[in-house]
């Protein structure tokens, strides 16, 4: 899972990046406004968290310009505005869901992967595409009635690419595609 983080207090931002990192997650993280836009107009992602204020710009601003986008991903809003209105508003702008600072880390990543359980191809360590199942935590591809075990050396390489691409960017699938003959042969799913 591919999370954005825009957040502009250093030390949260670390930190909550740090815990994400280290839950498995693939995180990208922006201090501003400017940089945020750029990289949502840049890379898809399954998750972004939002802090509220931000210099050059406003985290319900991006919330409202990510959902003009027609992205779908969701987004949650971290902030010390705190007020009911403000929550209201926050939720109305496009978030899925609201978390008030000061962070309590576990919450947050409880929160995260319940936002996680809504992807359609992001189950936990299993990216799924159809009939098509990587499993990441052993390191098994299956295809219908077919599965194999990938090797280690190949995907060490890859791993990082395979959990922020494969299930969003379908150019990594088909770059990935030669594993898949290797295994099964040209044939595979017919």
């Amino acid at each position: 899972m591919k999370i954005l983080i825009v957040e502009d207090n250093a030390d949260l931002r670390l930190n909550i990046n740090t815990a994400l990192s280290r839950a498995g997650y693939v995180v990208d993280a922006a201090d501003t406004y400017t940089t945020a836009e750029w990289l949502i107009l840049q890379q898809e992602y399954d998750l972004l968290i939002l802090d509220w204020m931000l210099p050059e710009g406003s985290g319900l601003e991006l919330c409202q310009l990510y959902r003009q986008m027609g992205k779908r991903s969701p987004v949650i809003m971290l902030t010390a505005r705190d007020r009911s209105a403000d929550k209201v508003m926050g939720l109305d702008s496009g978030a899925d869901d609201y978390v008030v600072k000061p962070v309590d880390i576990p919450e947050l990543l409880a929160r995260v992967r319940a936002m996680g359980r809504r992807s359609l191809s992001w189950q936990g360590e299993c990216l799924r595409l159809g009939d098509l199942h990587l499993h990441l935590d052993r390191l098994v591809i299956a295809f219908g009635d077919h599965q194999t075990t990938l090797c280690l050396t190949p995907i060490n390489g890859v791993a990082g690419t395979w959990r922020s691409g494969l299930h969003y960017r379908w150019g990594v699938f088909w770059w990935c595609l030669p594993l898949f003959s290797m295994g099964w042969g040209y044939g595979i799913g017919s």
